[in-house]
């Protein structure tokens, strides 16, 4: 179990600890596998990880390398910066799904890898909360999110299956605006888009209703 505790993280293999908790009597009096540690990893060290699986590697480490030949768990980075590219990136390199293109067969493994995780298929949110890589990377080698979800053997989670919010919702509106330089339409957000339809049409009952918070003119 990893947690973090002011500020630090601690991995606690068969307990939880929180700060200002005397744990010493809990510990006597159970019989327990193995006795609990606390290893505390800091942002400073987990930055200087991954200079040094840069270093050994020759180029910027991706999760997968760190799962692979790294010290920490990739969770843990995701728990300090948000996001494995958020680390990469604090570290002053170059996430991979923004530089080189990712070979298609690692964005389908990490795609498998989160379905393992979830027990069923990843949704776009998945991807970016617990995943390694940007969904842009997905849009940009396989055309949409779903696509992706389908190439990895997947079906897409259907309609109105997930629950988004509407900041989730209106960012990927002016997500698509910015790309086509216009107001999107619902045939750009079905073949474009992250999200499916229904989800706007139930937190907004139209889709004009949901381009006015976004703040994006509709086309006459």
């Amino acid at each position: 179990m990893w947690s973090v505790v002011d500020g630090i993280c601690f991995s606690t293999p068969c307990v939880s600890f929180s700060a200002g908790r005397d744990f010493s009597s809990t510990i006597s009096n159970r019989v327990l596998p193995f006795a609990p540690t606390m290893t505390p990893i800091s942002r400073d060290s987990l930055i200087e990880e991954l200079n040094r699986l840069a270093d050994k590697l020759g180029k910027t480490p991706s999760a997968n390398d760190m799962r692979d030949h790294g010290k920490h768990p990739v969770s843990t980075y995701q728990s300090w910066f948000g996001s494995w590219a958020n680390a990469v990136s604090e570290a002053g390199f170059t996430p991979k799904s923004v530089g080189e293109p990712i070979p298609r067969d690692e964005l389908i493994a990490e795609l498998r890898r989160l379905a393992g995780e979830l027990e069923r298929p990843p949704s776009a949110t998945d991807m970016k909360t617990v995943g390694s890589y940007s969904t842009d990377a997905y849009r940009n080698h396989f055309g949409s999110w779903n696509k992706a979800v389908e190439a990895a053997g997947f079906e897409p989670i259907p309609e109105g299956g997930e629950r988004l919010q509407q900041d989730e919702l209106l960012d990927e509106l002016l997500r698509l605006a910015d790309e086509f330089e216009r107001p999107p339409t619902t045939v750009d957000m079905k073949e474009q888009g992250e999200y499916a339809i229904a989800p706007y049409y139930r937190q907004f009952e139209s889709w004009e209703a949901a381009l006015k918070p976004a703040e994006i003119a509709e086309t006459t």
